[in-house]
Formats: structure tokens, C-alpha cells, sequence
């Protein structure tokens, strides 16, 4: 062999052993960084997951502020309305008189709804000695046109435990219900 083939053949196995070498350098510090890469993405992965979950309770915290919210509103509502079970109270009606017609009158006025109180009826007749007209309980509809039979003689006057009979201006006044009232604050 000649030197100058051998200089040749030494020098390409000295740039091979360097190429080797500096492949196996660069293989290990691939071989770190890119364990460090994994390592790092899944703290990112970690990271993010931590981010969303916090997001998500976030707008769950704010959801439930404003539901809380929209309820303390509502309840307060209540409150001024006093429409709480133990702020009401319910006398019971029950008249069967014969009256004067301008007092009955009064009578049916009251029984419309006011501010804190209304009227549940059950019952209410009104009539004079000669007809008396009975509204049905609201629950119970009225057909117009399958009213019931207009009522005989003896359903028509007033009830006989009456003392006296109905005289002109008077009028029979049956009412039986509840009125609700709202107590006063």
C-alpha cells in the first residue's frame, strides 16, 4: 500500500470514527432534548387541561352568581308582595239574610278583589220573593244553552227558616265563601 493510499485510508476512517462520533453525540442529545420535549408537552397537555377545568368552573360560578341572583330578585319579590303562606289569613263569609237592596248591594261590592285581599266564593244567591238566581261554584262551567229548567213556586221564594218575608226593596242574600287577606307589613 502506498502512503499516499494509506494517508487516504487513514483519513477516511479518522472523518468516519468523527462522523460516528458526532452522530452518536447528536443521536444522545437528541435522544435528551427530545425526552425533555415529551416531558414539557405533557405539561402543557397538564397545563391546559387545569386551564379548561378552571374555565368551566368559572362559568359554572358565574351561572350559579347570576341563577343566585335572578332568585334573591324573585324572593325579594315575593317578600314585597307578601305572597309567603304564613302572611295570609282566611275568614270564612257565610250570610243568609234578607236584606235592603242598597246594603246587599254593598255586600256584592266588597267582594271584588282589592289590594291585599279576595273573595273565593262558593255560594251566592240573590233574589227576591218571587225569583231567585244561584251563581255556580267557578270550578263548575255554565253552558248557555243547556241552562237547567227555570225553578218551580216553592224553589223560587226564599228559604222558609227566614223570619219575615221579602218585602219590596229587599232582596234575599245567600254568600258563603272566604276572603284571603294579606296581613299588613
Amino acid at each position: 500500500m502506498s502512503r499516499k493510499s494509506a494517508i487516504k485510508y487513514t483519513a477516511s476512517v479518522v472523518i468516519s470514527l468523527l462522523t460516528a462520533l458526532f452522530f452518536g453525540y447528536a443521536a444522545y442529545l437528541f435522544e435528551g432534548h427530545y425526552s425533555e420535549f415529551e416531558l414539557q408537552a405533557r405539561r402543557l397537555r397538564i397545563a391546559d387541561s387545569a386551564v379548561t377545568k378552571a374555565r368551566n368552573q368559572r362559568r359554572r360560578v358565574k351561572k350559579y352568581n347570576l341563577t343566585m341572583g335572578e332568585f334573591a330578585k324573585f324572593s325579594s319579590q315575593v317578600e314585597h308582595f307578601g305572597l309567603e303562606p304564613d302572611k295570609w289569613r282566611t275568614y270564612d263569609v257565610n250570610i243568609n239574610k234578607i236584606l235592603p237592596l242598597s246594603e246587599a248591594g254593598n255586600i256584592i261590592a266588597q267582594l271584588a278583589p282589592g289590594e291585599g285581599y279576595y273573595f273565593q266564593p262558593l255560594t251566592l244567591s240573590v233574589g227576591t220573593g218571587n225569583y231567585i238566581k244561584t251563581s255556580c261554584p267557578p270550578s263548575t262551567p255554565v253552558d248557555p244553552d243547556n241552562l237547567p229548567p227555570p225553578p218551580s213556586d216553592a224553589q223560587q221564594s226564599a228559604p222558609s227558616s227566614l223570619s219575615h218575608k221579602i218585602q219590596p226593596g229587599e232582596v234575599f242574600l245567600k254568600v258563603q265563601g272566604k276572603f284571603i287577606v294579606r296581613e299588613k307589613k
